[in-house]
């Protein structure tokens, strides 16, 4: 199932061009629908599925008040309000679920087709790097970086930078994340070149080298310790530098390397996009000693990489280039997919035979499959004694 959507994906982009209007349109929103489909009919897929049903179901209050005070929901306040007024409404919990991918896929969407060259490819790449981690599961991030990043693109466009400030305030009472677009702020006004981009670039990757969980660990003895202390990496710094999620980052930042002259020519828009996304990438080395805490404050930046990589198709003269760079898409976007697909299937806990074919576990067929999640059980248990 989700191989068809890819592969149909990525052929119907170069099939369906904007000059072919309607044809590009009902290929551009049935990609989106089939997206949004697998979002609200999935079941159990997705890390925090079950987390965020024990949240919804148990700890989330219809009293909106309640909710707010009650000690036992830790989150941003505007999520908490968020989810106090849909269950007083009384959405279930996959009307609930659904009401996100929504907002999520609506936002990816605008980005796609205002921005992008290639709205269909660029739905594609989506779906094939970040759909199961933003749209599947961190529910809350999920929203903000689409919204944040659609807004900021604007923010590109019109220079308002008090709208832009209050998007950012707004969106951190959703997930505190969002507080980095004020950062992508001063990157735009700092008119950063090159010269800029490759030194930061170079000292992220030497700061990434060196064993800077084992340095904070030795100064346990801070005040503050114990808050940035669960977050840093467990692996040896060397280790951590060769996983697959690093090796991917490092694909997007020759990416953005190898192309960032002809992009930023092409205008301002173009340049203040590749240098947020480069500094992003080198917030995410810089951070490497927590992995949690790098990939989460980097990928607003990175997610550009869903507008920058289709636009470059069209950016390079020679046919055999182009033909030789879509090859890389294709190559790369599969292996991230197969990778994403592993991923998600161990962390929720799916117990099947063989990781390399996860199924689509959805509400239709969810009593044929096994779940070996923590808060699955706490909800079982929690069920059995309401009944």
């Amino acid at each position: 199932m989700f191989y068809i959507v890819f592969i149909s994906g990525f052929i119907f982009s170069f099939l369906s061009t904007k000059k072919k209007f309607l044809h590009y349109i009902i290929i551009f929103y049935g990609t989106l629908l089939s997206m949004f489909l697998l979002a609200i009919f999935r079941y159990g897929i997705g890390p925090d599925y079950f987390s965020y049903k024990f949240l919804y179901e148990f700890l989330i209050n219809k009293s909106i008040l309640s909710t707010l005070y009650d000690s036992s929901v830790k989150g941003e306040v505007g999520f908490e309000l968020i989810s106090a007024l849909l269950k007083k409404i009384g959405l279930t919990y996959q009307q609930y679920l659904s009401f996100f991918a929504f907002i999520n896929l609506f936002f990816v969407g605008r980005i796609c087709k205002k921005y992008s060259n290639n709205p269909i490819l660029s739905l594609t790449i989506y779906f094939s790097l970040y759909y199961f981690v933003w749209t599947f599961s961190a529910i809350r991030q999920g929203i903000t970086i689409p919204i944040g990043m659609y807004y900021f693109l604007e923010y590109l466009q019109n220079k308002n930078t008090k709208k832009m400030i209050l998007i950012s305030l707004i969106l951190s009472t959703i997930h505190m994340s969002a507080l980095i677009l004020l950062l992508f702020i001063l990157v735009d006004k700092a008119g950063l070149n090159k010269k800029h981009i490759v030194t930061l670039m170079m000292f992220s990757l030497v700061i990434s080298t060196l064993p800077i969980s084992n340095i904070i660990r030795q100064l346990n003895w801070l005040p503050i310790s114990y808050r940035i202390l669960p977050y840093l990496s467990e692996k040896a710094f060397l280790n951590n530098i060769f996983d697959f999620k690093t090796l991917g980052r490092l694909v997007f930042l020759m990416i953005g390397f190898i192309f960032y002259d002809v992009y930023a020519k092409q205008g301002k828009l173009y340049k203040s996009t590749i240098n947020v996304y480069m500094v992003s990438l080198s917030i995410y080395f810089i951070l490497k000693s927590s992995e949690l805490m790098a990939a989460r404050l980097s990928i607003y930046g990175v997610f550009l990489i869903i507008i920058i990589m289709p636009n470059i198709i069209y950016l390079l003269n020679e046919k055999f280039d182009r033909y030789m760079y879509i090859g890389f898409i294709f190559v790369f976007c599969s292996l991230y997919l197969t990778k994403e697909l592993v991923s998600m299937a161990e962390t929720s806990g799916l117990v099947i035979s063989n990781l390399f074919a996860v199924p689509y576990v959805n509400v239709f067929n969810k009593d044929y499959y096994i779940f070996d999640s923590k808060y699955l059980n706490i909800i079982r248990i929690l069920q059995n004694r309401l009944e």
